[in-house]
């Protein structure tokens, strides 16, 4: 019995698929929750997939090649997704960054030319006659 743990059978590439279809939605959706608990049982099955491709006298057959390549385009995919994603939290972040420290910062030119500041203390509008 002992042997049978050593060499797992072939891993269920449908089951892989499912899991990265299931982390796109959740991705899609915005329920970054989900990702945790998928990409913990994502490297699982990943973990079985590696076992199995170790074996040396291992010899896929096409259908198993087949959801193997579907599973690499959508990790592909997701990685991509997951990325922009990161790209629009951190643009996000800069422009909070960069509103919160104007709203102190607002300055003019005057028709003379001469450089205005508007607001000189948070929450107070210089006054004009």
């Amino acid at each position: 019995m002992s042997l049978l743990r050593n060499f797992p059978s072939r891993p269920n590439t449908s089951r892989i698929l499912k899991l990265l279809q299931k982390q796109r939605a959740a991705a899609l959706s915005g329920k970054l929750d989900d990702l945790g608990a998928q990409s913990k049982a994502l490297e699982l099955l990943l973990q079985d997939l590696e076992k199995y491709t170790e074996k040396p006298d291992q010899k896929p057959d096409s259908n198993f090649m087949s959801h193997l390549g579907q599973c690499s385009d959508l990790a592909k995919s997701n990685l991509a997704l997951l990325a922009a994603g990161q790209n629009g939290v951190k643009a996000a972040r800069l422009q909070l960054v960069a509103i919160s420290s104007a709203q102190n910062q607002l300055s003019t030119y005057s028709g003379s030319g001469q450089k205005r500041d508007l607001i000189s203390a948070p929450n107070r509008l210089e006054k004009r006659s």
